[in-house]
């Protein structure tokens, strides 16, 4: 090329810069064409072109110059970056056109072009499923969120498409995290599983009408009648499915929930071990060559008692392991990991064994949910004597100094999301500010998981002391709680974990509350230092939490009358 080719190309080029960069965008592209009709593959001039098209909002030719773009040396990362902001812009403009082949070939270059680009394969999931291409949709949408893993978009897009192919149970866990990385999700969570019930309620009342013997329909409709917190006609129904199919495990399980929600003891122990023949990998059945053991005399023996499901139950029932001691046997226990450093000093075991460590040699195992049954357990026969469990003292944790006299209160507001029940019972920290409103009290985070990270969105002057980086595991968590006056947390370990250390401890239940909170009671059989307040309405927190600040406000009157707060459990 001669000079001044050459030199009215560089001319040319400066004139369009001058006019892009004072925003007088169509003079800039037209001088932009000019200049590439003297070199047509130069890199910046079709790059700025690109980008002078995209402010236009002319999303197609903005692609087909940037892509000349990035063809062209050298390689420039800021001309791919642009190029991958326009195929995203037109993606979404042709999602919304409900032109979802278009847009779905439009985000499969722009992956093509930044495979990592977590965003890019969300909105590809979401055009595969508008064209009914389900198995791909999941698949696109699960590398979004190996891409993204705290992606609430992600974790509530998986958990509709799972609703959406009746896969419930896979749906849950992406609902929970959903609402915990994004309140705001929660709303949108909470009412897709509640349209998926009140779909399904209506489906199986219309089969049973036409056939009153349908047993898919008594079963599956007694189950959400329980969820309804409707537990005598749940059990009405169970029971006339059993008369179909006895024996049935699925049937029997959801039969013992609502026996034993009723306080119905002695037959909802006994349907309780169904669970070990449902095949739910919470609680698989173990396979030993040892005998299980009933509750006979052990004289001697050595016996594994093996934990099951989570570890909130594991803390629960743990107050049965003396009672075995007692039989006369020498007790093993396996447990969760995250346990064995509370549970070291045990009373009635002889060793606590981590689940997946060998396992020394015994003659006898039981599930640990079993033993309620072998027990005979009735309400008036619960051993609820508190604490059960105790701090051990090679753990050490100091709690950061507040003001004398002020009540020091720990809060939990979220369970653990993999839980299918995590979203019933879970809730914003948002909801909980009227706790605070009085600013008369310490308030300590005991919350770890997704859910802690709402921490960081709360106004100016909420302040919550967050004891993420200590709770390093239930012994730690465990003596945090016994320098609080008060423990206020939602239906999770933490509940249990204050409960069987006989901290004096206030558990907010939802609606439809687990069985163990029995019915509409204020107290726990269980826990003589716990009470419960209950959501009057279904996903009503607001009532649940003001009623909780009024107590809370009563205390604070009561303490500035009377001198120091009392520290230990003193009072319900």
């Amino acid at each position: 090329m001669n000079g001044n080719a050459n030199i009215s190309f560089n001319e040319l080029l400066r004139s369009a810069l001058a006019h892009h960069r004072e925003g007088r965008l169509d003079a800039a592209e037209g001088l932009y064409r000019q200049a590439l009709k003297l070199e047509s593959r130069h890199h910046d001039a079709l790059r700025l072109l690109g980008v002078v098209l995209h402010q236009r909002r002319h999303l197609d030719d903005a692609q087909d110059i940037l892509e000349q773009a990035v063809q062209a040396p050298p390689v420039s990362d800021e001309a791919r970056r642009e190029l991958a902001s326009v195929y995203l812009e037109s993606s979404i403009a042709l999602i919304g056109e409900n032109k979802l082949a278009k847009a779905a070939a439009v985000l499969c270059r722009l992956i093509a072009l930044q495979p990592d680009h977590d965003v890019a394969h969300l909105n590809l999931a979401v055009a595969l499923e508008g064209l009914e291409r389900m198995d791909e949709a999941e698949q696109v949408a699960q590398k979004a969120l190996q891409l993204s893993p705290q992606n609430p978009q992600a974790h509530l897009f998986l958990g509709a498409l799972c609703m959406k192919r009746d896969r419930l149970s896979d749906a849950a866990p992406h609902l929970n995290h959903a609402s915990q990385l994004d309140p705001v999700s929660s709303a949108a969570a909470i009412s897709t599983l509640r349209e998926l019930l009140r779909i399904g309620a209506r489906g199986w009342e219309k089969l049973l009408a036409s056939d009153p013997q349908h047993f898919e329909a008594l079963r599956y409709l007694g189950k959400i009648r329980f969820f309804e917190r409707r537990p005598l006609e749940a059990i009405e129904l169970l029971e006339r499915a059993l008369v179909i199919q006895p024996g049935d495990p699925h049937t029997e399980y959801n039969l013992a929930f609502s026996e034993l929600i009723t306080g119905r003891f002695e037959s909802g122990w006994k349907h309780y071990e169904s669970r070990l023949r449902t095949g739910q990998k919470e609680f698989l059945q173990r396979e030993f060559a040892e005998q299980r053991w009933t509750g006979e005399p052990v004289h001697g023996r050595r016996i594994l008692v093996h934990a099951e499901q989570g570890t909130g139950d594991t803390i629960q029932f743990v107050r049965y392991i003396p009672l075995v001691a007692e039989r006369g046997g020498t007790v093993i226990f396996e447990c969760q990991r995250s346990l064995v450093p509370l549970l070291r000093d045990l009373p009635g075991a002889s060793a606590i064994i981590a689940q997946g460590e060998p396992l020394p040699e015994f003659e006898l195992q039981v599930p640990l949910l079993s033993l309620p049954g072998i027990f005979q357990t009735t309400l008036a026969t619960i051993p609820n004597q508190a604490p059960y469990l105790k701090v051990p003292d090679t753990v050490q944790v100091q709690l950061p100094a507040t003001p004398p006299g002020r009540l020091r209160i720990g809060i939990v507001w979220a369970g653990n999301p993999s839980m299918q029940i995590d979203l019933d019972r879970s809730m914003p920290l948002s909801a909980l500010a009227p706790l605070w409103a009085e600013g008369t009290a310490s308030f300590f985070s005991l919350q770890v998981g997704p859910a802690a990270a709402q921490l960081a969105c709360l106004p100016e002057g909420s302040a919550i002391m967050d004891l993420r980086p200590i709770l390093i595991n239930y012994a730690a968590t465990a003596a945090a709680i016994e320098q609080l006056d008060l423990v206020i947390t939602v239906c999770t370990s933490v509940a249990h974990l204050a409960g069987a250390l006989g901290k004096r401890t206030w558990v907010l239940l939802s609606y439809g509350a687990d069985w163990r909170w029995l019915l509409d009671r204020s107290d726990s059989p269980w826990y003589p230092t716990m009470r419960l307040f209950r959501q009057k309405r279904l996903h009503d927190w607001n009532s649940v939490v003001e009623e909780a600040a009024a107590e809370l406000a009563k205390e604070f009157a009561a303490n500035a009358t009377s001198g120091p707060v009392q520290s230990a459990a003193a009072r319900i």
